[in-house]
């Protein structure tokens, strides 16, 4: 975690998809130095790291789980920014995340309608969760406080199925090149074919669910964090499991 810090405290640019909104969870009696960064903090932080570093945190899901799926398209302001480049609407099927905290310094550049199925033909839910259509990629500019900046990209869309959609592939290369300042060499449609085929599993948790307790390199406990199964931890320190937990102890 240590490492993570320090690259966000470096104003180094930041990518971020999907779930990173909400990335660390600590206990309530997580002892750990990097507990603010958890999304569960609550006001005024709201989950320091997605709220403070990506421009908003998870809270809920906007449209129903597995149930209404998700098609971005573009916000008419913002159709001609360089991330946009070759991308047209994007289809996926992990639904929209509410977005209500995003800072006026946000340039949002995609929206997601909630559709009523899990398919790209379905139509979009009438009420309020279209109305309006809540942000489901943007970027923003950030400045530390010696005057370094960093260019930030978020999308909420990015679960593994959502990538069979090409342009969601083009809208993440479009914006690695923009993060890096290197949008002059976007191409006016980028080559994202897959190098081998996509095989996801979809975005449901397996129905196993563990535990795994952290510890510092003292020993003392810092608190758990949800693990799915199989999983694997190999850090700076010792990896211990058995058949019916696993422990991570790592600095």
């Amino acid at each position: 975690m240590k490492h993570f810090v320090d690259y966000v405290g470096s104003y180094k640019p930041i990518i971020a998809y999907r779930t990173s909104t909400h990335a660390f969870a600590y206990d309530k009696d997580s002892t750990s130095p990097y507990k603010k960064y958890g999304n569960r903090q609550k006001e005024p932080c709201l989950g320091r790291f997605g709220q403070n570093c990506l421009g908003d945190t998870w809270i809920a899901h906007h449209g129903h789980h597995a149930v209404e799926s998700t098609l971005a398209v573009h916000e008419d302001e913002n159709a001609g920014h360089p991330v946009l480049t070759g991308v047209a609407t994007i289809w996926g099927p992990a639904d929209v995340y509410p977005i209500t905290h995003l800072p006026a310094s946000a340039n949002v550049l995609m929206r997601g309608s909630v559709l009523s199925g899990m398919n790209a033909d379905a139509k979009p839910v009438a009420g309020e969760k279209n109305g309006p259509m809540v942000p489901v990629a943007w970027t923003m500019i950030q400045e530390s406080p010696s005057g370094a900046q960093r260019r930030v990209f978020c999308t909420t869309m990015g679960a593994a199925t959502d990538y069979l959609d090409e342009d969601l592939r083009r809208l993440v290369v479009n914006a690695s090149l923009w993060a890096l300042q290197l949008e002059t060499q976007i191409p006016a449609k980028a080559h994202v074919d897959f190098v081998s085929p996509l095989q996801s599993n979809g975005f449901r948790l397996s129905r196993v669910q563990k535990r795994c307790k952290t510890f510092g390199p003292s020993g003392r406990y810092f608190g758990s964090i949800a693990c799915r199964k199989p999983i694997s931890f190999h850090l700076s320190g010792r990896t211990e499991s058995n058949s019916r937990r696993r422990w991570l102890r790592s600095e």
